[in-house]
């Protein structure tokens, strides 16, 4: 492949990028404008209720830390085993992937519980980040337990 060859070929590429990237834009800013005439018709009728707080992802990957949504529940001390739901990791640490994977939604109070017991990478800085009912969301990864912490009869 020539020099021109690969130029043109990382143009297209680009090109490609750029238009998934407009219309995943497009498609969050029709998706807020329904979010807010649906909000302004249920404030008109009387039947408004603030949103819940945002929930954050877990991923789970079997042959990972958190390898079962029973997994999560232990670690978290849920009363109840979390929903899964499937998703699509776009980012991982940082860079473009396309990979099917499991999480479970869990609340601010919970990642934090998490957090006191294991090694967890929250998304952010390591760019993990899932595509969710066509939404871009950082996503949490658990990759050790702490020192100590026992999940069924696994040492931590």
């Amino acid at each position: 492949m020539s020099a021109l060859q690969r130029q043109l070929a990382m143009s297209r590429a680009l090109q490609r990028e750029h238009a998934m990237r407009e219309e995943l834009e497009l498609a969050k800013e029709k998706r807020l404008a329904e979010m807010w005439r649906q909000a302004r018709i249920a404030m008109e009728n009387g039947t408004w209720e603030p949103p819940r707080a945002p929930r954050v992802p877990v991923i789970i990957r079997s042959d990972g830390t958190v390898s079962s949504a029973e997994k999560l529940q232990q670690l978290a001390e849920l009363e109840s085993v979390p929903e899964t739901i499937d998703a699509v990791l776009i980012k991982e640490n940082g860079r473009e992937t396309n990979k099917p994977v499991t999480i479970c939604l869990v609340d601010w109070d919970v990642q934090e519980r998490i957090h006191e017991k294991a090694v967890a990478a929250d998304g952010m800085a390591e760019h993990n980040i899932v595509l969710l009912q066509e939404q871009e969301r950082y996503a949490m990864v658990v990759t050790a337990l702490k020192e100590g912490v026992k999940l069924g009869n696994e040492a931590g």
